[in-house]
């Protein structure tokens, strides 16, 4: 198993290697469904991105979590959406952290 890789801003994560692990903080935003698979849109101050897999099950809006080892992957078939060119998967490795004090999160 590769260490994942330590991350502050949620932002940096658009610029690393599909297939990377990352650790991170961030905030939901919201949780939905897009065709038939559950998704959560997670932000910090720097930007915000596209979460789902099995970690997500645990995800409510406007609470905050640590996330270590999630994987970066490809833009899903199903998104059209240019700002999403990419998205986190957290699997069985992922481990999802609630914390007591929010992250400030991307207002623009």
């Amino acid at each position: 198993m590769t260490e994942p890789i330590a991350v502050a801003p949620i932002g940096g994560l658009a610029k690393m290697p599909t297939g990377s692990r990352v650790t991170f903080a961030a905030r939901v935003i919201r949780c939905g469904s897009d065709a038939g698979v559950r998704f959560c849109l997670i932000a910090d101050e720097s930007g915000f991105f596209r979460a789902e897999g099995q970690g997500v099950q645990e995800f409510r809006a406007a609470q905050s979590f640590r996330i270590e080892n999630a994987v970066l992957r490809g833009k899903p078939v199903s998104l059209q959406v240019p700002e999403h060119p990419r998205r986190l998967v957290l699997d069985r490795e992922t481990r999802v952290i609630p914390l007591q004090d929010p992250i400030a999160i991307v207002t623009r």
